[in-house]
Protein backbone atom coordinates (compact mmCIF):
# COMPACT_ATOMS: atom_id res chain seq x y z
CA UNK A 1 0.00 0.00 0.00
CA UNK A 2 1.32 3.39 -0.96
CA UNK A 3 -0.05 6.53 0.65
CA UNK A 4 0.61 9.86 -0.99
CA UNK A 5 -0.09 13.27 0.49
CA UNK A 6 -0.01 15.77 -2.35
CA UNK A 7 0.57 19.44 -1.57
CA UNK A 8 0.58 22.08 -4.27
CA UNK A 9 2.41 24.65 -2.16
CA UNK A 10 3.19 25.25 1.51
CA UNK A 11 1.57 25.34 3.95
CA UNK A 12 -0.12 21.96 3.63
CA UNK A 13 -3.92 21.91 3.67
CA UNK A 14 -5.71 21.01 6.90
CA UNK A 15 -5.82 17.29 7.52
CA UNK A 16 -9.14 15.46 7.36
CA UNK A 17 -10.11 12.47 9.45
CA UNK A 18 -10.31 10.29 6.37
CA UNK A 19 -6.76 11.11 5.26
CA UNK A 20 -4.05 8.64 6.25
CA UNK A 21 -1.89 10.09 9.03
CA UNK A 22 1.74 10.99 8.45
CA UNK A 23 4.34 9.98 11.02
CA UNK A 24 3.73 11.95 14.24
CA UNK A 25 6.67 14.32 13.78
CA UNK A 26 6.40 14.74 9.98
CA UNK A 27 4.99 18.27 9.94
CA UNK A 28 7.48 19.45 12.57
CA UNK A 29 10.31 18.00 10.46
CA UNK A 30 8.96 19.63 7.31
CA UNK A 31 8.57 22.98 9.10
CA UNK A 32 12.14 22.75 10.38
CA UNK A 33 13.35 22.37 6.80
CA UNK A 34 11.14 25.12 5.38
CA UNK A 35 13.69 27.84 6.08
CA UNK A 36 16.37 25.86 4.22
CA UNK A 37 16.59 25.22 0.51
CA UNK A 38 15.75 21.53 0.20
CA UNK A 39 15.83 21.18 -3.59
CA UNK A 40 17.36 23.11 -6.44
CA UNK A 41 14.83 25.59 -7.80
CA UNK A 42 11.43 26.24 -6.33
CA UNK A 43 9.71 22.99 -7.31
CA UNK A 44 10.20 19.37 -6.47
CA UNK A 45 9.09 16.52 -4.28
CA UNK A 46 9.58 15.72 -0.63
CA UNK A 47 9.03 12.15 0.54
CA UNK A 48 8.63 11.76 4.31
CA UNK A 49 9.34 8.38 5.88
CA UNK A 50 9.90 7.07 9.38
CA UNK A 51 13.72 7.07 8.93
CA UNK A 52 14.12 10.45 7.26
CA UNK A 53 13.21 12.31 4.10
CA UNK A 54 14.18 12.35 0.43
CA UNK A 55 13.90 15.43 -1.76
CA UNK A 56 14.26 15.79 -5.52
CA UNK A 57 13.95 18.55 -8.07
CA UNK A 58 10.97 18.73 -10.41
CA UNK A 59 12.29 16.04 -12.77
CA UNK A 60 13.80 13.74 -10.14
CA UNK A 61 17.22 15.39 -10.31
CA UNK A 62 19.39 16.45 -7.36
CA UNK A 63 18.09 13.69 -5.10
CA UNK A 64 19.11 14.20 -1.48
CA UNK A 65 18.56 12.47 1.81
CA UNK A 66 17.45 14.70 4.67
CA UNK A 67 18.71 15.68 7.08
CA UNK A 68 21.73 16.37 4.86
CA UNK A 69 24.02 14.56 7.32
CA UNK A 70 22.56 11.32 5.92
CA UNK A 71 24.22 12.13 2.57
CA UNK A 72 27.70 11.70 4.05
CA UNK A 73 29.07 8.40 2.82
CA UNK A 74 25.94 7.54 0.83
CA UNK A 75 26.63 5.96 -2.55
CA UNK A 76 23.95 6.34 -5.20
CA UNK A 77 23.08 3.22 -7.20
CA UNK A 78 24.72 3.01 -10.60
CA UNK A 79 22.75 4.64 -13.41
CA UNK A 80 21.02 2.08 -15.60
CA UNK A 81 18.88 4.33 -17.80
CA UNK A 82 20.23 6.29 -20.74
CA UNK A 83 20.43 9.96 -19.83
CA UNK A 84 18.81 12.51 -22.10
CA UNK A 85 21.11 14.81 -24.08
CA UNK A 86 18.15 17.24 -24.28
CA UNK A 87 14.58 16.90 -25.54
CA UNK A 88 15.31 17.42 -29.24
CA UNK A 89 18.46 15.30 -29.42
CA UNK A 90 16.77 12.61 -27.36
CA UNK A 91 13.83 12.45 -29.81
CA UNK A 92 16.11 12.40 -32.89
CA UNK A 93 18.31 9.68 -31.34
CA UNK A 94 15.18 7.57 -30.79
CA UNK A 95 13.87 8.21 -34.34
CA UNK A 96 17.21 7.06 -35.75
CA UNK A 97 16.87 3.71 -33.99
CA UNK A 98 18.73 4.48 -30.77
CA UNK A 99 17.38 4.02 -27.27
CA UNK A 100 13.75 5.00 -26.71
CA UNK A 101 13.36 8.64 -25.75
CA UNK A 102 13.47 9.30 -22.02
CA UNK A 103 9.90 10.63 -22.13
CA UNK A 104 8.39 7.85 -24.21
CA UNK A 105 4.85 6.73 -23.45
CA UNK A 106 6.05 3.82 -21.31
CA UNK A 107 7.50 6.41 -18.93
CA UNK A 108 5.20 9.38 -19.50
CA UNK A 109 1.86 7.56 -19.18
CA UNK A 110 2.35 6.22 -15.61
CA UNK A 111 3.94 9.54 -14.59
CA UNK A 112 0.94 11.46 -15.96
CA UNK A 113 -1.40 9.04 -14.18
CA UNK A 114 0.35 9.71 -10.87
CA UNK A 115 0.35 13.50 -11.33
CA UNK A 116 -3.35 13.47 -12.29
CA UNK A 117 -4.14 11.65 -9.05
CA UNK A 118 -2.19 14.28 -7.13
CA UNK A 119 -4.20 17.05 -8.77
CA UNK A 120 -7.45 15.25 -7.91
CA UNK A 121 -6.24 14.87 -4.32
CA UNK A 122 -5.98 18.66 -4.14
CA UNK A 123 -9.56 19.05 -5.35
CA UNK A 124 -11.29 16.34 -3.27
CA UNK A 125 -10.80 15.77 0.44
CA UNK A 126 -10.31 12.32 1.83
CA UNK A 127 -9.02 9.08 0.46
CA UNK A 128 -9.26 8.30 -3.26
CA UNK A 129 -9.02 4.60 -4.12
CA UNK A 130 -7.38 4.20 -7.53
CA UNK A 131 -7.91 1.18 -9.80
CA UNK A 132 -5.02 1.52 -12.27
CA UNK A 133 -6.13 -1.43 -14.40
CA UNK A 134 -9.50 0.21 -15.14
CA UNK A 135 -8.19 3.80 -14.87
CA UNK A 136 -10.84 4.94 -12.42
CA UNK A 137 -11.37 5.99 -8.83
CA UNK A 138 -13.54 3.37 -7.17
CA UNK A 139 -14.91 5.40 -4.27
CA UNK A 140 -15.62 8.87 -5.69
CA UNK A 141 -17.76 9.24 -8.82
CA UNK A 142 -17.44 13.02 -8.97
CA UNK A 143 -13.64 12.74 -9.09
CA UNK A 144 -13.95 10.28 -11.99
CA UNK A 145 -15.59 13.00 -14.08
CA UNK A 146 -12.25 14.84 -14.17
CA UNK A 147 -10.36 11.85 -15.56
CA UNK A 148 -12.01 11.88 -18.99
CA UNK A 149 -13.31 15.29 -19.93
CA UNK A 150 -15.90 15.49 -22.68
CA UNK A 151 -14.36 16.69 -25.94
CA UNK A 152 -15.59 19.96 -27.40
CA UNK A 153 -18.20 19.80 -30.13
CA UNK A 154 -16.59 18.73 -33.40
CA UNK A 155 -13.62 17.02 -31.72
CA UNK A 156 -15.13 13.70 -30.64
CA UNK A 157 -13.55 10.44 -31.76
CA UNK A 158 -15.95 7.75 -32.96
Amino acid sequence: VFTQDYFDAPPPPPRTQSAAPLPADAYARIDALASRRIAEGSNGSLFVGDKGMITTGTYGENTRLLPLEKMRGYEFPREFLTRSPGHYRDWIRSCKGGDPSCSNFNVAAPFTEWITLGVLALRFEGKLDWDSKNMRITNHEEANRYLRPSPRKGWSIS
